[in-house]
């Protein structure tokens, strides 16, 4: 392969945002709104359970989160301001 095709994937090429590596061409993919995955990295940020077609989802800063675990981070940081505002401790 030339010089020139190598420098043109390299800068050019889809890159799969849970990695930051090129996806070429042929691969297979898993697309979320602006985002392209390989599909071994279309996991949940926080259980690492491999999310598939049909399933729900959330993309958050860049990051993905399946539905129960969202839900789970959402209800905890509401906990964490509900302590501060009322200076709850444990």
């Amino acid at each position: 392969m030339m010089l020139f095709d190598l420098l043109f994937k390299r800068l050019y090429a889809a890159k799969c945002t849970g990695c930051l590596e090129s996806i070429p061409a042929t691969e297979l993919v898993m697309r979320a709104l602006d985002s392209i995955f390989h599909l071994g990295c279309f996991i949940c940020v926080s259980c690492g359970k491999q999310l598939k077609k049909g399933d729900q989802y959330i993309i958050r800063s860049g990051k993905l989160f399946c539905r129960p675990d969202f839900e789970k981070e959402i209800a905890l940081m509401q906990m964490s301001i509900l302590a501060s505002e009322y200076h709850v401790t444990s």
